[in-house]
């Protein structure tokens, strides 16, 4: 069974733009693909046939032409369009009602944030346990955010928006086994009048669950995997980080690259130069430290073969870390494997795990 994954973008704050940009943050451009279709990017590859449902106002289709852009982002999406803005997210989401199969599990979140986490192993851990509803969650205490209360095994015992009871901030991702709960929730909400300035917020629904005894499971995730872009200065800061990133991540692989080209010259200065003084190789045969003491091993190596070439058949950086994948040749041997380096911040290996997967005669 698919999944219901609805998309409250109905909020009057959503729209805002400013004198320096005449489109809301959502529509904004990160390394040429828009926000919007960076956020969309996990939820799309969440591993089952889903529907998407977008709650958009009028004005944003009239102003921006939002259903024209969603549904050339988002696969098998329907749009309910509404008239006017709404008060909060619950009410955003039961505007679009007639549209959810009741009966299959349900996603509530947003296309003005970022969360660099596997969602399909969320929702796997959330069935896992037998849970009824849950929700990610990341460390702090500003109170912008809406929050949880946890026992020591992650069942959520209490919610509250806007209201820090806990450093458990919702990052802003509702998943329920059934979209039936979260109706019944969300019309006891309503009936109980239970708003924050003004505003019915999906957080709240998870009370209502709680009292009925449903079970729901929080899963915390590291803060720098959540970006939620609340204003323009959030934007500015998430470009700003993707750009140092970018920066980082291409120096990583030019000096990668360069000891490709070192090792397969066999030039053992060269070599040694992208060493730090403490540099550790643990590779199948040995584990040595310092760099004096490797660059002997590895000279020892150049000395006792008579042909050797050194091919990179792929290269991969992440942070402060780079894996070359190779095919190493030394006489008549061939060698598949893969070094895995750690940098430091003056740019300098720190040390190498090297692992040979096979060999063959040639």
């Amino acid at each position: 069974m698919g999944i219901n994954i609805l998309l409250p973008l109905a909020g009057e704050n959503t729209y805002e733009t400013t004198n320096s940009n005449q489109f809301p943050r959502l529509l904004s451009e990160v390394d040429g693909k828009l926000l919007l279709e960076r956020a969309a990017e996990g939820l799309i590859d969440i591993e089952r046939r889903n529907k998407f449902i977008a709650v958009i106002p009028k004005l944003a289709v009239k102003k921006f032409n939002l259903d024209s852009v969603l549904s050339l982002t988002l696969p098998n999406l329907d749009t309910c369009i509404v008239n006017d803005k709404t008060k909060g997210s619950v009410c955003s989401a039961l505007l679009a009602i007639d549209k959810l199969d009741i009966k299959a599990p349900l996603i509530i979140t947003s296309l003005e944030q970022i969360i660099n986490w596997d969602l399909n192993c969320f929702i796997d851990t959330i069935r896992s346990k037998g849970s009824d509803a849950g929700v990610l969650t990341f460390n702090s205490v500003h109170p912008k955010w809406s929050f949880v209360n946890q026992n020591d095994d992650g069942i959520v015992t209490q919610a509250a928006e806007k209201r820090p009871i806990s450093n458990n901030a919702i990052a802003g991702f509702y998943y329920f086994e059934q979209t039936k709960d979260f109706i019944e929730a969300a019309k006891n909400l309503i009936r109980k009048d239970v708003k924050f300035d003004g505003s019915f917020y999906v957080s709240e629904t998870l009370n209502e669950l709680i009292l009925r005894g449903k079970k729901v499971l929080s899963l915390n995730i590291p803060k720098e995997r959540y970006h939620h872009f609340h204003d323009e200065h959030s934007l500015d800061s998430f470009q700003s980080n993707r750009l140092k990133k970018s920066i980082l991540n291409s120096t990583i692989y030019e000096l990668t690259r360069g000891y490709i080209d070192a090792f397969n010259s066999m030039d053992i200065d060269k070599i040694k130069s992208y060493f730090s003084n403490d540099f550790s190789l643990r590779d199948p045969e040995v584990y040595i430290e310092g760099k004096e003491e490797v660059c002997s091993y590895i000279r020892s190596i150049f000395n006792s073969v008579q042909k050797l070439e050194f091919k990179a058949e792929n290269i991969i950086v992440e942070k402060n870390k780079s894996v070359i994948e190779f095919i190493l040749r030394i006489d008549n041997e061939t060698f598949i494997g893969t070094d895995v380096i750690y940098w430091q911040d003056d740019k300098k290996m720190h040390k190498m795990n090297a692992y040979l997967f096979g060999a063959e005669d040639e």
